[in-house]
């Protein structure tokens, strides 16, 4: 096995401070960008959106027996409808962006916050991160294990939660991701009907997150 060279070592504790001096330096503007008041209304409606359709499908599953039974005019509506609310919700999501976005322009040290946050060095944490989750779930998707999808996404979602809330120390992100980690875990050892797991972990997580939005302690916040 290698030895680690003195220089390695010494790069190493190079980037862990540059980490911290970044986080340090811009944990209030970071915690203005994270903050849960921001996202109160899109996880909300996110979160509604699962639970409802998910409570359809499970409905209709146990009308018809099986996804396969259910009549392609009941999944056609219910398809339309799903379609709409993601249109809905993107137009909100992007809207929010581009209002945040303008605001970021405007405020050097807010764009200083975000190009210290995206940097080269961070943005290398939560990238595996992300990639990870995608692979496992392409994975499981092909070799016939769709339903290990949603744990999967729930606990890589759990993981990404708590590194917005370890760095920003703001509790409703580390709570809802201890909640995803904790749902995903649960629906990974005990496997349950699939619209059950992804409304406990996906959907009551983001619920879980806007209604802890109220509980803030940051006082300027923004709809």
């Amino acid at each position: 096995m290698r030895k680690i060279e003195g220089r390695e070592i010494e790069k190493l504790l190079e980037d862990i401070s540059f980490i911290k001096a970044v986080i340090s330096k811009n944990r209030p503007l970071l915690e203005e960008v994270l903050m849960p008041a921001r996202f109160r209304l899109l996880f909300l409606v996110v979160g509604l959106s699962i639970v409802i359709f998910c409570s359809v499908f499970h409905f209709l599953i146990g009308l018809y027996g099986s996804y396969e039974g259910i009549p392609a005019l009941f999944k056609n509506i219910v398809y339309l409808v799903l379609l709409a609310d993601f249109v809905f919700l993107l137009v909100l999501r992007y809207t929010r962006i581009l209002r945040f976005l303008v605001k970021a322009d405007e405020n050097r040290d807010l764009r200083g916050a975000l190009d210290g946050f995206f940097s080269s060095r961070l943005i290398h944490v939560f990238i595996p991160l992300v990639i990870l989750t995608v692979l496992l779930s392409v994975y499981s998707a092909t070799r016939g294990s769709a339903y290990y999808i949603v744990p999967t996404i729930s606990i890589g979602l759990g993981l990404l939660y708590n590194f917005f809330g370890s760095m920003t120390e703001i509790r409703q992100w580390l709570i809802s991701g201890y909640w995803f980690l904790g749902s995903g875990i649960l629906s990974l050892v005990f496997p349950m009907p699939t619209p059950i797991a992804i409304s406990l972990s996906l959907g009551c997580g983001l619920l879980l997150f806007s209604v802890l939005s109220y509980f803030s302690r940051t006082k300027h916040m923004e709809e």
